[in-house]
């Protein structure tokens, strides 16, 4: 069913793109938009992390259709060390600092992207967000609380 579910969301997608010229994961990209390179490698509705700048070295991709509700932990290819990420969804994501969604958190707008985390820190602190990345969760909503986008 999921399979099926994810192929017909592929397709509404596309049929997206081709009626409106505008594809779904770049509408509302926070920041690096869309560059050529933060998608290659990072699939329709997944969160993308890499364990370097520039979307290089070890890579995670989360697919929404295949991951559990809830907070989920990163692997430890990238656990506290990604330093770039692509939420390439439709709907926001949110990444935490520490297991369970605990410690500092950030909300992902659709399509949000960025190629450096050493530039960027937690919502709201002053501590950086590069290579502090231990748990994620995939939400259906569109919207990001106020102060919770890094």
């Amino acid at each position: 069913m999921r399979s099926t579910f994810k192929a017909l969301a592929v397709a509404a997608a596309t049929l997206a793109t081709l009626t409106t010229g505008v594809g779904v994961a770049s509408a509302s990209t926070t920041r690096a938009a869309s560059a050529p390179d933060d998608t290659a490698t990072c699939a329709p509705y997944n969160l993308c992390l890499w364990s370097d700048s520039g979307f290089s070295g070890s890579q995670f991709s989360a697919d929404f259709f295949d991951e559990p509700s809830g907070w989920n932990s990163v692997p430890s290819s990238v656990n506290n060390t990604t330093s770039s990420l692509v939420n390439y969804r439709d709907s926001i994501t949110w990444v935490a600092q520490y297991a369970g969604g605990t410690g500092h958190s950030a909300c992902l707008t659709a399509g949000f992207s960025i190629s450096n985390l050493a530039d960027v820190d937690w919502p709201g602190y002053t501590t950086p967000m590069n290579d502090s990345i231990t748990s994620y969760k995939f939400d259906t909503s569109g919207t990001c609380p106020q102060g919770s986008v890094p």
